[in-house]
């Protein structure tokens, strides 16, 4: 779990270092090399922190229960019906650490797919702007002539749209809420095809290093132990595959959850002055979504919170139906 939180870290870090100097005309709230602060790290990696804390509850618990049913069976006398019950509790303590790692994974893997489709996205959008050169437009008949008006809120949002093309000829995003209007680029909801893809592939590299991890850790242990290490069967190899198709899920799931409430409860405004998107009203900024109720911390926080608690739960409930039917 030490080596996927460092390998979310340190990929999502190398992420918001690409394309500096492009982003910096485009982002308000640009920050010199990517730098993360404590709140943002708590946000992101908060929720996995907890999880792997009540893993190493849970296997402290366990391994401090191991004993329990041989002290009853000699108390009692009698073990006819412990193999049973320790048989059904073991089960159930497996079980559990399984969905433990779950949300693990699936609670980082939200947080990297969504940077991943923030930074990724933008950067395969500026570098599609030199090639397309102004062609990436509205459609003719979508267009509204651009009038300077002082008062931002004589502004339509298909007029900033275009002025925000004007300024900046790249493809937009469409907002992730109907009616799917076109959007800035930084606009909270705003989602393309290239952040989506982004997203998946993040949240995905995470499963690829927990798979590959789960079959390293044996010979690593051994090599420690001068002992030989456990051979993986083919089944075996087939069977934790499914963790990285959980994560590349988490990423894609997660990153859309982080848009839709931010495209509800964060507020999003284009500015006329600096010709970017800001987070805050003044008075040449031209209202595009959301309400001033989150920031982007707390979003992504709940973001990463609701991912593990939905995959969590699916799988959950997935492995109580492979239970009945084997009963």
């Amino acid at each position: 779990n030490a080596i996927i939180l460092i390998t979310f870290f340190l990929s999502a870090s190398k992420m918001t270092k690409l394309k500096q100097e492009a982003k910096r005309k485009i982002e308000d709230d640009f920050k010199e090399g990517g730098q993360r602060d404590f709140v943002q790290v708590l946000s992101n990696g908060g929720i996995a922190l907890t999880i792997a804390l009540v893993q190493i509850q849970h296997k402290f618990t366990s391994d401090s229960a191991l004993s329990c049913p041989i002290a009853v069976s000699n108390a009692v006398g009698s073990s006819d019906t412990l193999p049973t019950l320790d048989a059904s509790s073991s089960l159930q303590s497996s079980i559990f650490s399984t969905l433990l790692q779950i949300a693990f994974v699936a609670s980082l893997a939200c947080c990297n797919g969504d940077t991943w489709a923030s930074e990724l996205g933008t950067v395969f959008t500026l570098t599609m702007s030199k090639k397309t050169q102004c062609k990436a437009r509205l459609p003719d008949d979508e267009k509204v002539a651009k009038k300077r008006r002082d008062d931002p809120a004589e502004w339509s949002l298909q007029e900033v749209a275009v002025d925000c093309m004007q300024v900046s000829p790249v493809p937009l995003p469409r907002f992730i809420l109907p009616p799917f209007r076109l959007v800035p680029i930084g606009t909270n909801g705003g989602v393309s095809w290239m952040g989506t893809l982004a997203a998946t592939l993040g949240g995905g590299l995470l499963g690829v290093v927990h798979f590959a991890l789960y079959f390293l850790m044996p010979y690593f242990e051994s090599a420690h132990s001068n002992t030989a290490a456990v051979v993986t069967e083919g089944e075996e190899v087939y069977t934790q595959m499914g963790i990285i198709f959980i994560a590349a899920g988490a990423g894609f799931v997660g990153s859309t959850i982080d848009s839709v409430l931010g495209a509800l409860l964060q507020y999003s405004g284009y500015s006329l002055k600096k010709k970017k998107v800001v987070s805050k009203h003044d008075k040449d900024v031209v209202h595009i979504s959301g309400m001033n109720v989150l920031d982007n911390h707390q979003v992504n926080f709940l973001s990463s919170l609701l991912t593990a608690v939905i995959f969590y739960s699916v799988f959950n409930f997935i492995f109580d139906i492979f239970i009945t039917i084997s009963l």
